[in-house]
């Protein structure tokens, strides 16, 4: 049998490479990594030294798949999936001038018989939460409600907004209020996943002025809770103390939600001497400098280290991001640590909020809040409070659970001691 000749072997994968490239060129737009197929077919081309070549052509096909290319959706997402494994510095920490760490303008009232810090608590939680239930019980027709609408935001974020809110609202001697686009986000209504915030019927907020709040106010720690903080307390210090609270009293889990989480949690996973290490990815990276999971692993590590008698060698690895409990449990694993989490939805590259409206529903909150009380059986925490959702892990502990004792260790160089990335106001 004749053997073909090696022109027309030469001319036939020539055909073929530039019918790879003809289909791959029109699908660029939505599979960036055609690009690379692009590439190895133009040099299979001119290994092959075909006739049918022409440069010119070539350089222009792979210049337009390119920039079909980088104009996709998918391309940002395999730049940004390089970024943040290789180059997880790109981005400078935030910095804050001095004058912003102020100590706090206090008439430091003592407070008699609040034994809030003894029952695990924040210091003064107790008469905070007083405070702020006596407010919300204002249901006269001279009170202005300040209601809250639609926030499109993360959770964490909202929930903050809401605390501003609030302050407000307790400053003011008005009455605080979910509006009906208020969590709506997440699934349902605020009162959906929360016990009420106040003890006024439909009725009474009829004949009540409503104000209506879609922007942060000025931020504020209502007077009546300043004065009795240590004049100690810096002014960041006391707008977190604060924010604490309010996080505590907007989070109150109601009947459904508890009966939904308890359900869901295992009996059989015990946390107690665990560390809970929260790593904020997804679309974080345009806002502070994201940290590897790694480095997360080992400050959870040296807290092991160094008291050996309060920790057991367990992490609860949480986070929005799934390649981010990936490399965690595996570089737990290699240290020797038993890394446990939950398997719940994620999206695809960590929380975005332009894909939100489509990814959070009822069920998936719930795993969310699941995810968040069983933190709070942990004895130590590791995180970022460059996030928002990371400074409500550290809040809520604190105020809604009575778990405030162990150390929330700060990763990453962008909080230092601020908590927050820009001042509302000031106080």
């Amino acid at each position: 049998m004749q053997m073909p000749k090696a022109s027309t072997v030469t001319e036939i994968a020539s055909c073929v490479l530039i019918l790879v490239m003809a289909s791959n060129v029109a699908d660029s737009i939505t599979n960036p990594y055609n690009i690379g197929t692009l590439l190895f077919c133009i040099a299979g081309l001119f290994y092959l030294k075909a006739r049918a070549v022409n440069v010119i052509l070539l350089l222009a096909l792979c210049i337009f798949s390119a920039i079909l290319g980088v104009l996709s959706l998918q391309f940002r997402d395999v730049v940004y999936n390089f970024g943040f494994w290789i180059m997880p510095t790109r981005i400078a920490g935030v910095d804050f001038p001095p004058q912003s760490i102020g100590l706090i303008d206090s008439r430091h009232i003592p407070l008699r018989d609040d034994d809030s810090v003894e029952m695990g608590l924040a210091l003064f939680t107790n008469y905070a939460r007083l405070v702020i239930e006596r407010n919300q019980m204002r249901c006269d027709a001279s009170v202005r409600v300040f209601q809250v609408g639609a926030y499109a935001h993360g959770m964490g974020s909202e929930l903050h907004f809401h605390a501003a809110v609030l302050a407000q609202a307790v400053e003011q001697k008005a009455l605080f209020a979910w509006g009906p686009a208020s969590c709506t986000l997440f699934g349902v209504q605020c009162r959906g996943f929360y016990e009420n915030e106040h003890n006024c019927s439909v009725d009474q907020m009829s004949r009540m002025e409503t104000v209506a709040f879609e922007q942060w106010p000025e931020a504020t720690v209502p007077r009546e809770l300043l004065d009795v903080l240590p004049d100690s307390f810096t002014v960041q210090q006391a707008l977190y103390w604060w924010r604490a609270q309010a996080i505590g009293y907007l989070m109150r889990f109601n009947a459904q939600t508890r009966g939904h989480v308890n359900r869901l949690r295992s009996s059989g996973v015990s946390l107690g001497g665990a560390i809970n290490v929260n790593i904020r990815g997804g679309d974080k990276h345009t806002e502070s400098r994201l940290t590897l999971p790694e480095v997360f692993v080992d400050k959870a590590l040296e807290l092991i280290d160094q008291s050996p008698l309060t920790y057991s060698r367990v992490i609860f690895i949480t986070s929005d991001d799934p390649r981010a409990i990936v490399r965690a449990q595996f570089y737990a694993e290699t240290r020797h640590l038993k890394p446990i989490y939950l398997d719940v939805p994620r999206m695809e590259f960590g929380n975005d909020a332009g894909k939100a409206s489509s990814f959070w529903t009822y069920n998936i909150t719930i795993s969310m809040l699941l995810q968040l009380s069983m933190t709070s059986e942990c004895a130590a925490w590791v995180g970022s409070r460059s996030s928002n959702w990371n400074r409500v892990i550290d809040m809520f502990r604190c105020t809604a659970k009575t778990n405030c004792r162990g150390p929330f260790v700060e990763v990453g160089d962008s909080v230092r001691g601020f908590y927050y990335h820009r001042l509302h106001g000031s106080i």
